[in-house]
């Protein structure tokens, strides 16, 4: 088993994206495939959701969020991790840039202290 190779650039519009995992109703990898289509900077009054967003049109379903997207060479340059479904919508999906996930794991592991009968630390901040 060989390490997953990370890739901390964002990647450009159209550029092809492949997100991989096990959706809900299977018991097989399954791979969808898509394009960037947009970046963004997610904005919500909850600040665990104010992070930088790759919108694609790569299927993302329960299951297989959470699961790598990869690019072409198989660099994984996020983390899928949702898809928008309000009836009027096809295909947007969401995934997570390594850049962000970096960050929060080092804030994450930065906090990581024994304590007894306090409970797990909580990253309140992404500085």
């Amino acid at each position: 088993l060989s390490a997953q190779d990370l890739c901390a650039d964002v990647p450009a519009l159209f550029a092809e994206v492949v997100c991989v995992g096990y959706p809900t109703g299977g018991d097989n990898l399954c791979v969808t495939k898509g394009v960037v289509s947009r970046v963004d900077y997610e904005d919500n009054s909850d600040p665990w959701r104010n992070r930088l967003v790759i919108q694609i049109d790569a299927a993302v379903n329960p299951g297989n969020s959470g699961g790598p997207a990869l690019i072409a060479g198989g660099a994984c340059v996020g983390v899928a991790y949702e898809s928008l479904k309000d009836g009027s919508t096809e295909n947007i999906g969401f995934i997570i840039p390594v850049s962000v996930v970096q960050k929060f794991l080092t804030s994450w592991r930065r906090l990581q202290r024994p304590v007894e009968d306090e409970g797990p630390a909580r990253v309140t901040s992404f500085g």
